[in-house]
């Protein structure tokens, strides 16, 4: 994730940068905002992989051989 969101930060600047170039009044993109939403994706990332790690740690294996 963390190297999706490296590759990802560069295009979406530039997309926004043109985007808002043709608006009447401009602003400029804060670095912080981009800083914060790849924190924030890496933080669910890891919440959700931790979660499932969890699930699958606690899981009887006799019910999954039983499936099989």
């Amino acid at each position: 994730m963390a190297i999706a969101v490296i590759i990802a930060w560069p295009i979406a600047y530039l997309i926004i940068h043109y985007w808002l170039k043709n608006y009447a009044y401009r602003i400029a993109v804060p670095l912080w905002s981009f800083i914060l939403s790849g924190l924030l994706l890496i933080v669910i990332t890891l919440v959700t992989i931790a979660y499932h790690t969890f699930t699958a740690a606690r899981a009887n294996p006799v019910h999954a051989l039983k499936e099989e």
